[in-house]
């Protein structure tokens, strides 16, 4: 290994002279980082012609020129108006390509940016320009540890490719819902899932994982391998380097009727609105749920395939696993509201779950809608007033600005349980507010098109829209789920990240140890 890595730092070091250039050390003592060789960017052959040959023979370098291939790897849920500008895409391969990518790129004082699926939706990556691509996709590889117990996955697995595999083997992990983002990304700000009730946030169950700094430099993260940076990973870990493989706690699925989910949805009048919100704050006082089986998902959207009108509704999904009173209780309340529609399925597979709930379909995976997520405080309950007022403003711009006509409100609850346990605070970064307020309300906007005009109506909507959310906050701080955050200064580090000014100081040293230059700086950083 020390002859390998000797060997790399040599051939750097050639290339690093012949392109008149400082030279980069591979220790973690010495980083380069941002330092621009050229006043001018390399041009996109420039960068092929100097990556590929260190590049792992099925690694790919594509270029603006590759029409088809570039389309592809551009595309984003946010896109357009969330836009990254690249003068080339390399899709690694191997962990080693992740390295020499990030080396390649601290030498020409090149941005660059990690992506599985592209569906962040933080302003500042429309910061990122004459930069490089590091497309995940490629890392794909689940597989079950000898154990049992755990597997480990490739940094850029989807949900669907890690959910899939691990159900042939009557295995599951802690994921987020939407099939087509990665596995890694949701889980390094928390993770929520519609297991967290039963084994927590999707951060923690994180066991190991091979870490990727903005030296290029390879490293183990763990309890026992840089246990204070393990502990920062997990919760601000977007902060902190590229995640090329980790390891993940894994469960059996559970057996015969147990392991079954039930599905039920449905729509409401908006004159009930008040009744539904004040049924839903009653049944989680009521009943806690600590074993935390039981998911609602509810938005005010426009459907037309449930409403011919195309009228707003609202919609609820309540989804939960096995035989379980509580969830019967929940839906016999509902039902006692008399929805405008119903339908419940049950006896659903926990590997088909998702799919019955419309978690790969649009609008959730949808490229280039400029899906924009505009993000609420977290609650502990709903506030009734504030509800009706967020429904009357969605029912007026979706009217009045026809274009945004496929935006709606999405209102998350997830199990309580074990991603409740205060007990973590001390094993992850995850927020002590992320764990006690459980309920997570945001409006995602969509709509096509790249018209400036659009993009301006879209933003001051949105403008509005939080101002109202926040309004209906009582009580507490704000508190803002990093990953639904905006990221750009809009929200403060203590809303992000937590308001344990000793917690919040631990992720600044991290910060400052492990990325001083800010080079993983695109999404919610830990630098204002």
């Amino acid at each position: 290994m020390a002859s390998g890595t000797s060997l790399l730092s040599a051939i750097w070091a050639i290339i690093s002279l012949l392109l008149m250039c400082p030279l980069a050390s591979t220790s973690t003592s010495s980083v380069l980082i941002g330092r621009t060789c050229n006043a001018n960017p390399p041009s996109s052959t420039q960068i092929a012609a100097g990556l590929r040959p260190f590049l792992s023979e099925h690694a790919v370098v594509v270029l603006p020129g590759d029409k088809e291939e570039w389309v592809r790897l551009t595309a984003r849920s946010s896109g357009p108006k969330i836009s990254p500008g690249y003068l080339a895409i390399v899709e690694v391969a191997a962990e080693e390509d992740v390295q020499n990518v990030i080396h390649y790129a601290n030498l020409k004082g090149l941005p660059f940016l990690a992506v599985s699926t592209g569906h962040a939706w933080a302003p500042a990556m429309n910061d990122l320009q004459n930069g490089i691509q590091i497309s995940m996709r490629k890392l794909q590889s689940v597989e079950v540890d000898h154990s049992g117990n755990t597997a480990t996955v490739g940094g850029g697995a989807t949900q669907n490719t890690t959910l899939k595999a691990l159900a042939k083997v009557g295995k599951r992990t802690v994921h987020g819902l939407c099939e087509c983002t990665s596995v890694i990304g949701p889980a390094l700000g928390g993770g929520h899932s519609m297991l967290q009730g039963q084994y927590g946030f999707s951060a923690d169950n994180i066991v190991s994982a091979r870490l990727i700094l903005a030296n290029s430099t390879a490293i183990t993260v763990s309890p026992t391998s840089h246990p204070e940076l393990f502990w920062g990973l997990r919760g601000a870990g977007h902060n902190f380097g590229i995640i090329t493989s980790f390891q993940t706690k894994v469960y059996n699925v559970p057996s015969g009727p147990n392991g079954l989910w039930t599905l039920t949805i449905l729509t409401f009048s908006p004159s009930t609105l008040e009744r539904f919100f004040q049924t839903w704050n009653d049944l989680e006082t009521t009943y806690p749920d600590p074993k935390g089986l039981l998911v609602l998902d509810a938005m005010f959207n426009r459907n037309p395939l449930v409403d011919s009108t195309n009228d707003p509704m609202i919609t609820l999904i309540i989804a939960h696993e096995g035989s379980n009173p509580i969830a019967d209780d929940y839906i016999s309340a509902f039902q006692a509201l008399n929805p405008t529609f119903s339908t419940q399925e049950s006896s659903i597979a926990w590997e088909l779950i998702h799919d019955k709930m419309g978690l790969g379909d649009p609008p959730v995976c949808q490229l280039n809608w400029n899906l924009y997520g505009v993000t609420s405080p977290s609650l502990h309950e709903w506030n009734v007033t504030n509800m009706r007022e967020n429904w009357d403003f969605y029912e007026n711009f979706t009217k009045e600005h026809g274009f945004l006509r496929g935006s709606f409100y999405l209102l998350e609850s997830y199990g309580r349980g074990k991603a409740m346990d205060l007990g973590m605070l001390e094993v992850n970064a995850v927020a002590r507010e992320e764990r006690e307020t459980h309920i997570l309300p945001a409006l995602m906007m969509i709509w096509e098109g790249g018209e400036k005009v659009e993009q301006e109506v879209a933003g001051k909507v949105a403008d509005m829209a939080r101002a109202l959310m926040k309004e209906g906050v009582v009580g507490a701080p704000h508190h803002t789920y990093v990953n639904y955050a905006k990221g750009d200064g809009s929200e403060s580090l203590e809303e992000m990240y937590g308001r344990d000014a000793q917690r919040l100081s631990r992720l600044r040293a991290l910060k400052r140890k492990w990325d001083p230059e800010n080079r993983f700086g695109f999404n919610a950083p830990l630098i204002y």
